[in-house]
């Protein structure tokens, strides 16, 4: 499980700029429209994903963690990275509860190990999609998003081979 975010305002991944001069792209990136997206991947290519505009809070990541029991019977052990969200107030509150206790198991990853993460594969993957695209609006960035993560969801085979470049895999 991770989250990233995915601005209105497009980060460039290359540029025609000549050869050590580099470009300065001037915007209003802090105050352009952005999604974050929560999402969690499975060893065998499942894609969850979530959308706020707003920034992730506890209580985003609860919301998150309540959908996948909702979709995941069973136990369900998460990974997740140190993000100082992990550790709110609201997440350790609904954790402490005897029912999540009963199925829910958390590992944290290191500090600063995006490398071990699985979930960033699937962030670089959709970045790399993202680079050099102009929206007209954050619904333009919104329907482009559900279109990637949807094809996401109905590609098993290629999630795994992503994930693959993650040690834990």
């Amino acid at each position: 499980m991770d989250e990233s975010s995915f601005h209105l305002c497009s980060h460039h991944y290359k540029t025609f700029a000549p050869v050590g001069q580099t470009p300065v792209v001037k915007g209003k990136r802090g105050r352009s429209p952005r999604f974050m997206v929560t999402g969690a991947v499975s060893p065998e290519g499942r894609t969850y994903f979530s959308w706020t505009t707003e920034h992730v809070t506890g209580e985003t990541v609860v919301e998150f963690l309540k959908k996948l029991l909702r979709y995941w019977p069973g136990k369900l052990r998460v990974i997740w990275d140190n993000a100082p969200v992990h550790r709110s107030n609201a997440v350790k509150s609904w954790l402490s509860t005897s029912d999540v206790q009963q199925r829910l198991r958390l590992e944290a990853l290191p500090p600063y190990a995006p490398e071990l993460n699985p979930a960033e594969a699937l962030w670089s993957w959709l970045k790399q999609r993202r680079a050099n695209l102009a929206f007209k609006d954050g619904l333009a960035l919104r329907l482009w998003l559900e279109e990637k993560t949807q094809w996401l969801k109905r590609q098993r085979g290629f999630v795994t081979q992503l994930m693959k470049s993650s040690p834990l895999y």
